[in-house]
């Protein structure tokens, strides 16, 4: 069983100092100019696809630096290698700290994810697997603490 509990939204950031030393993307197209810190999942052949407005925009991107494990990207970022896309709660307490800047806000990433809670169905399912999976559910049930003052 899958159950949906949070849609987990992708935000690009990068760090001050690597906007101090590069500059700021004005327009989606940027991106193409600047290093960016790449997750294959994200960026199949080197391609970011964004959303605005419900229009889609496919932007090539490279960098020098390219991992499959999203914490190397988040401290790739943070540490001013390049612009990344973070999931937004790995990234919201950075940005609100000012360790990381948002960038480009009204795009967002055409690639869907979200956080879901597996478990096996099972009709004699144990009382603490259903007590984690209530808890879960009514945890989630708000909106996500970093969903908001980001």
């Amino acid at each position: 069983m899958a159950r949906k509990l949070a849609p987990n939204r992708g935000v690009l950031c990068a760090s001050p100092a690597y906007i101090e030393r590069c500059g700021l993307p004005r327009r989606v197209e940027d991106l193409a100019k600047h290093a960016c810190v790449l997750f294959p999942a994200l960026a199949p052949k080197g391609v970011w696809t964004l959303l605005r407005d419900g229009r889609k925009v496919s932007v090539p991107v490279a960098g020098s630096f390219e991992t499959d494990e999203m914490d190397a990207v988040f401290a790739a970022v943070a540490a001013g290698l390049g612009i990344g896309a973070l999931p937004l709660y790995m990234a919201a307490d950075a940005v609100r700290q000012g360790r990381l800047v948002p960038l480009l806000r009204q795009y967002h990433f055409a690639q869907e994810s979200a956080i879901y809670l597996v478990y096996l169905p099972n009709r004699t399912l144990p009382s603490r697997v259903r007590v984690l999976i209530d808890f879960l559910v009514a945890r989630f049930a708000r909106t996500p603490s970093w969903e908001t003052g980001w």
